[in-house]
């Protein structure tokens, strides 16, 4: 049964799975995300990850503009500016650890609320945040 908290998370529009690759965003592979657009987004494993309790696929939440937090993420290119300890982290995850990485989003006012809630959740089933997430958001109990 879902929690009230999923509940609010589900009611959400979310974007299909995309795949982040090597070199990510080119004009065969644009990012599908409107400039200005703020929200959450997601990235996971196709393959899931041993946590303290069970296994998950989500290595990341995140929020802000979409666009410009994506782009700092997945950045590859030398020319792109680029947040570097995800970058790093997540090119360990894409070829060390040869794991099929992709992310979703959904735009929304609400995103620092619905970041929480989902991190909430995910710590309440895992008993650990996300590889990747290491700070719990401020209000959130």
């Amino acid at each position: 049964m879902l929690s009230e908290d999923a509940r609010e998370i589900a009611k959400n529009q979310w974007s299909e799975w995309q795949a982040i690759k090597l070199n990510p965003v080119t004009e065969q592979n644009p990012l599908k995300v409107r400039k200005g657009e703020v929200g959450i987004y997601l990235i996971r494993s196709r393959k899931g990850i041993p946590r303290l309790k069970g296994v998950s696929d989500i290595i990341y939440v995140g929020k802000g503009v979409l666009r410009n937090r994506i782009f700092k993420a997945i950045a590859n290119d030398k020319g792109q500016k680029k947040c570097p300890y995800y970058s790093k982290m997540l090119s360990l995850f894409l070829l060390e650890l040869n794991l099929d990485l992709s992310f979703s989003y959904s735009v929304t006012e609400d995103a620092k609320r619905l970041e929480g809630l989902i991190l909430k959740e995910y710590e309440n089933d895992h008993y650990e945040l996300p590889p990747l997430n290491h700070v719990r958001p401020s209000g959130v109990k």
